[in-house]
Formats: structure tokens, sequence, C-alpha cells
């Protein structure tokens, strides 16, 4: 279980790592896709999901850090 978890954080980590860098690139990708407009085109919104995103890859990517380092440890006891 736990390595399907450590494997879970990381795919999804790296899901929300590229949505993150995305934004950089093309900063209206959300008005885009869901054809709406939050903040009337001022871009301020996406701002915001981006920081999201990119403070979820941290945090995925420190507990699938986390599950990995506990997995080697009971493997190597």
């Amino acid at each position: 279980m736990a390595r399907i978890r450590m494997w879970l954080e990381g795919v999804l980590a790296a899901v929300a790592a590229g949505l993150a860098v995305l934004t950089l690139f093309i900063p209206d990708w959300i008005e885009r896709f869901f054809e709406a407009k939050p903040d009337s085109g001022e871009g301020e919104a996406e701002w915001l999901v981006s920081a999201g995103f990119a403070a979820a890859a941290v945090l995925l990517a420190l507990l699938a850090r986390r599950d990995w380092r506990r997995l080697h440890a009971a493997t190597e006891h």
C-alpha cells in the first residue's frame, strides 16, 4: 500500500508541477479550457491557481520522498 501511495504522490506532484509551469508559458490556458474569465482577463486568478499547483507539487513531492525513505529503510533491516 505504501508503494502505491508513494507512486501516486509522485505522479500527482509531477502533474501539479507541469500545470504550474504551463501557466508560466500560457497564462490564459485556464480561461481557454473552461471558457470562463473569472477575473475579467486580468490574469490574477491564473497566478493564484498556479501558486496552488506549485505548493501542491512541493507538498506531494515531500510526501513521496518520505514514503520512499520509509520503504527503503524497511527493506534494509
